[in-house]
Order: C-alpha cells, then sequence, then structure tokens
C-alpha cells in the first residue's frame, strides 16, 4: 500500500457531518454519492459485514454497498463516521473510523468503535466493514 491508496480510500468516506442514514435512504443524495464513489470500486467488488442483523453477509458492487449500508443503518434516525487513522498494512489499508448514531426511538447519540480493512488493487477498491475494531486489527495482524 502506498500514501496514495490511503488517499483513494479516504475519498470513499463520506465527510464527518454527513448523516449516512439520509445518504443511503435518499434516492437523489445516493444517486450523486454513488456517481462520485463508483469509478473507485470494481464492479465485483466485494464488502463483508459480519455484524449485520441475521449474521455475516457479503454485498458485491457499489449497489451492494447501498443494500449493505441500508441493512446496517435500518435501526438509526442518524449515523455518522469520523476516520480517526488510517494505517498502512502493506496489502490494505486500515481505516480505525468511531461511528456516532441516534437510535430511531431515542435522543441519545452513541458511539461505536468500529473499523474497516480495505484491500487496493489496480486502483480500484475492496472492502471489509467491521462494527469491533478489535476484529479489524485481528483480520490484518495488528492485534492492539
Amino acid at each position: 500500500m502506498s500514501q496514495e491508496d490511503i488517499d483513494l480510500v479516504l475519498r470513499v468516506y463520506p465527510a464527518p457531518d454527513v448523516n449516512v442514514v439520509a445518504l443511503v435512504r435518499e434516492e437523489a443524495r445516493w444517486r450523486a454519492w454513488r456517481e462520485s464513489i463508483e469509478p473507485l470500486f470494481t464492479p465485483d467488488a466485494e464488502s463483508v459485514w459480519p455484524g449485520l442483523p441475521g449474521g455475516a453477509k457479503t454485498f458485491t458492487g457499489v449497489d451492494g454497498l447501498r443494500s449493505a449500508l441500508l441493512d446496517w443503518t435500518a435501526p438509526w434516525a442518524t449515523y455518522r463516521t469520523e476516520v480517526e487513522e488510517a494505517i498502512d498494512c502493506g496489502d490494505r489499508v486500515v481505516l480505525l473510523a468511531p461511528s456516532f448514531g441516534r437510535l430511531a426511538d431515542s435522543e441519545q447519540e452513541i458511539r461505536l468503535d468500529g473499523a474497516s480493512a480495505w484491500t487496493v488493487h489496480l486502483q480500484k477498491i475492496s472492502w471489509n466493514y467491521h462494527s469491533v475494531r478489535a476484529d479489524v486489527l485481528k483480520l490484518v495482524g495488528l492485534e492492539r
């Protein structure tokens, strides 16, 4: 991996003030974001989400990413993510990225210390998201 690969992965993440719930649920917002990120992924890029209700699921392509995000954000009224640290792990980029969300029936925002492992090959991305940071660190051999 290189700084160029890290920068490519960081381009996918919405800004910290973006409500991901609205981004994936509202068709016009989704189309605009999709247009900006689609060139960064291979059509068959897979994203693996082990923490979804019902167990791990694998999604394919950018539309699969939307499906994953719709599943993930289903219980949330608001949800946003901030990249805390990007780590070069040789063949992967790891993002330590806490998320902040408010459940639909709550007024309190909670924090999840999530992380993701991204693979960049020929300037195209695939990735694994984990809501448990320790799982990603173990996946790439960086247990802390």
